[in-house]
């Protein structure tokens, strides 16, 4: 479901232009066809420089290690990281494939037995044998042929005989060697690819190059108005199809213009352009300009048709017919209703089969259901400071366990607030308590506590309820409201109230099962997590959600008794789900799979507009703001990366699809993902801590919705795709901000342990 927009750079930019093959098509005319000057995708561009060595203990070489190496280490003047577990794995770029020797230096873990360590070396999937490392630091070498290199990235795998375990948890040790750097011979580095001139002239040093995913199913064309290499080599210029060491196909030119042409496919692929010496070349020579770089639609595909994400911001809300969506008639009041902790695939308008939220399901009858709604995020700070800032947690930092809101952004309440709207919010969650810059723009603000019969940490959805409604009944004038709700009645720990628990798990084994404690217990395998127990794990965390769904249902009923409800827009979300040992681990904050990221978005329109629509696109947290001022027919401010959702919600507009980007960064968790179109890319960012999960894990969410089979190895193009969409997203979003630091009561400290925010 894509808009046709008007023109397709932008959406080549943050997209960074995914690509159709290139084969012998009949002729196509290209005349009167739009052309896109690919220069400006050079930053975003996945760069090719080849790399000679690799500095084992050093911060600006980490990002060469893959899996299996433990933190920077130094010690008698050497840097080095241990290998640990069975393998460790690390990356190196070869831009034209030829027979190098590779030359490793460490030792051995120091074995009871006296024996040193046995080392299996792997290159792209092929064996080359095994090396004898002693327990004194030592160069082995090892010859890399040709034909088990590839162009681009590569990988070297080191497949350890023993380790050494000791320890658990976050202390467990498992030494297998020490590794103090690794060459390459002969390869040496070059200069970066890089834009020359007002013309925008592509410069290649010698042995190096540059790929662009690109998605084009329409087809067209790559065209360059020249190429200069003095004679020196060619720039390939070639077509890369999805698929380990599958062949380019292109040309080679040394001088002169020319065209490849690109056949229409539905599969990304990679436009690849490299700089290769003639034999004997000195590499320190200049290298070679590519001029006039562009790619060219066929004049039969209408403007910006290209699929893929749009890049940059929207502005005003289009409808179908191209005009503008006016802004709900009377200013709309408010209303944001969070429940903390809410899987979307435990809520019955998401299709669950238990009936955990009865209230929901009846407003979604009567508003807008956002299908594939994403959270920015897999904990409660960053994402409802992007719900309420507007701003990618990428921009906003506020990530950590003590980071508060920069005091420089201005807030959606603020921004209503100076407006006219009377702004409210009432939360139960210390994290987005005023201690943590929540309160900007709230005339009042309310962080209830404890819930009835004294259970730390977790103050029940009723008590918001008389919060909010003692506020209401409190306004008079004929301003509209903005008041942000925060319930947190479905987070750990699960001990929901009567009569839900008993109607959901009515024969409970453990009266302490959904207690904090025991959930660590069953991640860590001391008790087992057989079925019957996960099942009433399960059950008290839907009785949970059905206790605050059935105070939701009663705010409902009394704005409707109040006359409210036609009148007010309102907004049921959660900010992050809940892991049930999808992906080994119990809670949330600590991954970006699918269980922590697919939240409920619900929509309900001022007078009932849209009932029973779905919008089956995805869309996002960074989304909130934009639509919510558009509706209150306040404009736009500058650097909001999401879009106004209010055409899709009051006219049916269709909605391109953008990729979608997601940040955790708490503790010594630090990963990445970015999804498009089905398939979705987790990266680890901090590669200091050893973990056991790989750097980058690509999963096709079509074929596999539950995140079980990685397939980042065997689909490098839709890799480099979403790679080059964390790029362009980094790049489009300019600096981050810089936090404030909390100060902690004993209060608040005694509160967020209970929740498990603190050790």
């Amino acid at each position: 479901m894509s808009d046709r927009r008007p023109n397709p750079l932008p959406q080549l930019l943050l997209a960074c232009l995914a690509f159709a093959a290139c084969s012998r098509p009949a002729p196509v005319s290209f005349e009167g066809g739009e052309r896109v000057d690919l220069a400006p995708l050079v930053p975003a561009a996945g760069a090719l420089v080849e790399t000679p060595a690799i500095d084992v203990g050093t911060p600006e070489d980490r990002p060469h290690l893959a899996r299996g190496f433990g933190p920077d280490e130094s010690a008698a003047e050497t840097t080095f990281a241990w290998g640990m577990g069975e393998e460790s794995d690390l990356r190196f770029t070869v831009v034209a494939p030829r027979d190098l020797k590779a030359r490793l230096r460490g030792w051995s873990y120091p074995f009871e037995d006296g024996r040193g360590q046995r080392v299996g070396v792997v290159l792209n999937g092929r064996a080359l044998g095994d090396l004898e490392l002693g327990g004194a630091p030592e160069t082995l070498a090892v010859d890399l042929p040709a034909s088990a290199l590839l162009v681009g990235e590569n990988r070297l795998e080191l497949r350890y005989e023993r380790f050494f375990d000791s320890g658990s948890g976050r202390n467990r040790r498992v030494l297998a060697a020490a590794w103090d750097g690794f060459r390459f011979e002969p390869l040496a580095a070059g200069a970066a690819p890089a834009v020359e001139g007002e013309e925008g002239a592509l410069r290649l040093a010698w042995q190096t190059g540059l790929e662009l995913p690109l998605e084009l199913p329409d087809g067209g064309a790559i065209e360059w108005r020249g190429v200069e290499t003095g004679g020196r080599g060619a720039v390939a210029i070639e077509t890369v199809a999805e698929g380990v060491g599958t062949p380019a196909e292109g040309v080679r030119v040394d001088s002169g213009g020319g065209r490849l042409v690109l056949a229409p496919a539905a599969a990304p692929r990679l436009l690849r352009l490299r700089a290769l010496p003639a034999a004997g070349t000195d590499g320190a020579a200049p290298g070679a300009l590519v001029r006039g770089l562009e790619l060219v639609l066929p004049p039969t595909v209408a403007a910006g048709s290209t699929k893929g994400a749009s890049g940059g911001t929207d502005g005003d809300s289009v409808a179908p017919g191209g005009s503008p969506v006016p802004a709900a008639a009377k200013r709309p009041n408010v209303l944001v209703y969070l429940v903390d902790t809410l899987r979307a695939d435990h809520v019955g308008a998401y299709g669950y089969g238990k009936p955990t939220t009865p209230a929901l399901d009846a407003v979604a009858r009567q508003g807008i259901v956002c299908a594939a709604a994403r959270a920015q995020s897999s904990w409660t700070r960053p994402t409802v400071a992007t719900i309420l800032t507007g701003l990618h947690p990428i921009t906003h930092n506020t990530m950590d366990k003590l980071q508060r809101l920069p005091e420089e952004i201005e807030t959606l309440p603020e921004r209503l607030q100076a407006a006219g709207y009377r702004t409210g919010y009432v939360t139960t969650n210390a994290n987005v308590s005023g201690k943590f810059g929540f309160r900007q723009g709230t005339e009042m603000f309310l962080y209830l506590t404890d819930r009835r019969g004294g259970r730390p940490g977790k103050a029940d959805a009723g008590r918001v309820n008389e919060a909010a409604i003692r506020w209401l009944e409190s306004l008079e004038g004929e301003a509209p409201f903005f008041l942000y709700l925060h319930t947190v009645d479905p987070h750990a720990p699960y001990l929901p109230d009567e009569p839900y628990r008993s109607r959901f798990v009515p024969d409970l084994d453990d009266e302490g099962l959904g207690l904090r404690r025991s959930l660590a217990r069953l991640e860590r395998g001391q008790v087992e997590a057989s079925e019957r127990t996960m099942a009433q794990l399960a059950g008290l965390y839907d009785a949970e959600i059905a206790g605050n769904d059935a105070a939701f249902g009663e705010l409902v009923e009394y704005l409707k008794r109040a006359g409210l409800w036609d009148s007010t827009l309102v907004l049921f979300v959660a900010d992050h789900g809940e892991e049930f040992l999808d992906h080994g681990k119990m809670e949330h904050g600590r991954t970006l799979y699918e269980e922590q990221l697919r939240v409920p978005m619900v929509w309900k329109l001022p007078n009932g507009g849209g009932a029973g629509r779905r919008i089956e696109t995805p869309v996002e947290q960074i989304d909130v703001a934009p639509t919510i001022l558009e509706a209150a027919g306040i404009d736009r401010p500058a650097g909001l990366p999401g879009r106004s959702l209010w055409a899709a919600l009051a006219t049916g507009a269709p909605l391109d699809e953008r990729p979608s980007v997601a940040l955790l960064d708490r503790l010594s968790y630090a990963y990445e993902a970015v999804y498009h179109r089905g398939f979705k890319l987790i990266r680890r960012i901090d590669r200091t801590v050893y973990r056991e999960r790989p750097l980058e894990q690509l999963f096709d969410l079509g074929l596999d919705p539950f995140e079980r089979l990685d397939r980042e190895r065997e689909l490098p193009v839709h890799r480099a795709l979403l790679e080059s969409k964390l790029r362009a997203l980094r790049a489009a979003l300019g600096p981050t901000l810089t936090p404030g630091e909390a100060e902690l009561d004993p209060e608040l400290e005694r509160t967020l342990r209970a929740l498990g925010y603190i050790n």
